[in-house]
């Protein structure tokens, strides 16, 4: 999967308008930002969903589903702007793609 890495400077919004608060625990660098890794949770806030009725339902989390097939650190994948990945609800339930708005120039090696 080729694609320019995501970092903590990245931009991703859920597809309601939430910003997802990156975070990362790799010790790799680009532009001077930690790289985003698979495995790293990634929280929601801000998200305005709700379901028809009362109850609000909004975006809590973002799940990354692929990552980099070569690039890695510790072992673990780098996340890339071709990533695929799904918000979801604080239940667990699926409320759609992810929404990468910006992401640093630096290409991965694949």
């Amino acid at each position: 999967m080729n694609g320019f890495f995501l970092t903590t400077r990245s931009v991703i919004l859920c597809p309601h308008g939430g910003q997802v608060q990156l975070q990362s625990s790799a010790r790799l660098e680009a532009d001077g930002a930690p790289v985003l890794l698979q495995p790293d949770p990634q929280s929601i806030v801000g998200c305005a969903f709700q379901l028809p009725g009362p109850k609000p339902s909004p975006c809590v989390r973002l799940v990354w589903t692929t990552a980099s097939l070569r690039s890695t650190v510790d072992d673990k994948p780098v996340v890339t702007h071709a990533s695929m990945g799904l918000c979801q609800s604080a239940e667990g339930l699926p409320q759609g793609p992810p929404n990468i708005t910006l992401y640093q120039r630096v290409m991965s090696d694949e």
